[in-house]
């Protein structure tokens, strides 16, 4: 005897010289039939034998692109993908342990992306979660533990008094005087002087028998304000009655600034004979009241007209309104405020192309092609993690690293990982040379990354491994921040950054470290307050997370007074 042939499914797949035999590229989850028959030197076939069978194991579903993103004060979304259809579930709650859990989705049909928001959080809160996709066949795998922090509570409000008045101001013994108000954000309010109470009025009419002064105190949530008006009285025989025209004493939006979708109050008060009339432009027409919401998409600036028969007097206010974030794809990595499995997909393009995934395309930089006088532009190195420093991420069993100029520094917030262009899908297996090298400090957030603490509302932008706190969010806002790139750190993480020159005024250019958007063209900003461009996508990519363009800034007038410095060059990684 030779050898054997082996079949399957009754068609032979192949031979061997021993009794037993490797079948390979089989179907998951597939039963199959073997049979074999020997034959000899001369060619000779025995007839096949009885049958056998035996049945591969199923394609166990696996979880990627796991990602936490718009978090607030009381939700967050969950997003995650598989590589073959299944539902999915996520596991939460203030310990490893979880203790909480969402209602299963996308259970029928069964899909490969899969999204869904977790309500009724704890602000100011550190919850840990996880998720687990089960498949057709009840296959289930669930992914490893992270964390993401709730936001805290805005504070309430303060009661604003944008007027108060007197008409008339002056009066004779025995007339009598309307005390009018214009105020905001309040619970209560009442007069000094016997007057009392006025909550829900917006006027009262007093007759003092002597010069008095009147104090409005107003109450809310967010404290207490006050304002004070004097009536002049005097004896005699009163004026004769006159009719004067309107003055608009106030005329105000509240707040100035907005994001589309937000609404804003413009309020108004005015002096004059009554009865004064008072319109709106912009389709709002005659208005009854002293207030009214709007909700305007861009800039608007809105003309108040009070008339009476004497005349008529006009005032602008605008509010200014910032677009709504559009939130990347999922491909598109991970986001400050929540933690999780981040990744990238999709092809890197050259020039002004976009790869796969990602934010919508942005222009690139390309520089002029150069004459034959010419000489071609330097590469530069962006100084992310450090100028001319050699990076490398590994996972060593489960455990993340950044090696740093010789250092693991280990990751404890995958938002912070993101900040340096990396997701965790980028990591390679460690060699026994990374794993000979000591150990380093936790990574700390990268320059141009915008960070917080739970516990202080205060937002700080790194540059130059400093941290620079912004006075207000008009400024945040005004540079053109978002605060959905607010990363939330601890405090530790925070204090190891020395405190820089606060940020101040929307006008002052944008500091080092941050990538601008300059007319349609992306330049990073260098240590040397110069603009360098980049030549291409694929050497922005190398910076970034795979054609993320979410905190990239709009440039102000500024940035526009910059020069231009080289070229960046691509990062090469290890």
């Amino acid at each position: 005897m030779a050898g054997y042939k082996v079949y399957r499914n009754g068609s032979q797949v192949g031979t061997s010289v021993s009794t037993s035999y490797s079948d390979t590229n089989l179907s998951a989850n597939t039963s199959y039939i073997y049979t074999i028959s020997a034959y000899d030197a001369t060619g000779n076939n025995s007839s096949q034998s009885s049958s056998a069978s035996a049945t591969t194991l199923a394609l166990l579903p696996v979880i990627s692109n796991l990602v936490g993103s718009n978090t607030t004060a009381t939700t967050t979304n969950i997003s995650w993908q598989t590589n073959v259809n299944t539902s999915g579930q996520v596991f939460y709650g203030l310990t490893a342990s979880d203790g909480l859990q969402s209602a299963v989705v996308d259970s029928s049909p069964q899909t490969t992306s899969h999204s869904l928001t977790l309500s009724s959080l704890s602000p100011s809160t550190t919850y840990h979660f996880k998720v687990t996709s089960i498949d057709s066949l009840n296959n289930s795998t669930s992914s490893p533990d992270f964390t993401f922090t709730t936001l805290a509570l805005p504070p309430p409000p303060a009661p604003i008094i944008s007027s108060f008045i007197s008409n008339p101001s002056s009066l004779t013994i025995g007339q009598s005087a309307t005390l009018s108000w214009t105020v905001a954000n309040t619970t209560s309010l009442s007069i000094s002087n016997s007057v009392g109470s006025v909550t829900g009025q917006t006027s009262v009419s007093v007759t003092p028998s002597q010069t008095t002064s009147y104090t409005l105190t107003a109450q809310g949530p967010g404290g207490t304000a006050t304002k004070s008006v004097t009536v002049t009285v005097s004896s005699g025989s009163p004026p004769l009655a006159t009719t004067t025209a309107p003055t608009i004493l106030s005329f105000t939006a509240l707040p100035s600034a907005i994001t589309q979708g937000q609404s804003v109050t413009l309020q108004w008060s005015a002096s004059g004979t009554l009865p004064i009339i008072f319109s709106l432009d912009n389709g709002l027409g005659s208005q009854t009241g002293s207030s009214v919401s709007v909700s305007p998409i861009v800039n608007t600036t809105y003309t108040l007209t009070a008339a009476n028969s004497a005349g008529q007097a006009t005032a602008q206010v605008t509010v200014n309104v910032t677009p709504a974030a559009v939130t990347p794809p999922a491909s598109g990595g991970g986001g400050g405020g929540s933690s999780g499995s981040g990744g990238s997909s999709g092809g890197s393009g050259s020039g002004g192309s976009s790869g796969g995934g990602g934010s919508s395309p942005v222009t690139v930089y390309i520089p002029p092609a150069a004459s034959s006088s010419s000489q071609p532009a330097t590469g530069l190195t962006i100084s992310t993690g450090g100028q001319g420093q050699t990076l490398r991420l590994i996972n060593s069993s489960g455990t993340f690293y950044l090696i740093i100029n010789g250092q693991r520094q280990g990751i404890t917030d995958p938002g912070i990982l993101y900040g340096y262009g990396f997701s965790f899908s980028d990591a390679v297996n460690p060699t026994a040379q990374d794993l000979a090298l000591p150990l380093g400090p936790n990574l700390l957030p990268d320059n141009g990354a915008l960070v917080k603490t739970a516990i202080d509302p205060t937002v700080y932008l790194i540059s130059q491994n400093q941290r620079h706190g912004f006075t207000s969010a008009s400024v945040f806002l005004g540079l053109g921040f978002k605060w959905s790139s607010v990363l939330v750190v601890t405090s530790p993480e925070l204090d190891q950054q020395p405190i820089g020159n606060i940020i101040s005024s929307p006008s002052s250019p944008h500091l080092p470290g941050l990538d601008i958007n300059r007319t349609g063209t992306i330049y990073w900003i260098g240590q040397d307050s110069q603009l360098h461009g980049y030549p291409s996508l694929s050497v922005y990519n190398s910076w970034h997370i795979l054609n993320d363009f979410s905190n990239v800034v709009p440039a102000n007038a500024a940035d526009m007074n910059m020069p231009v410095g080289s070229l960046v060059s691509a990062r090469v990684m290890q």
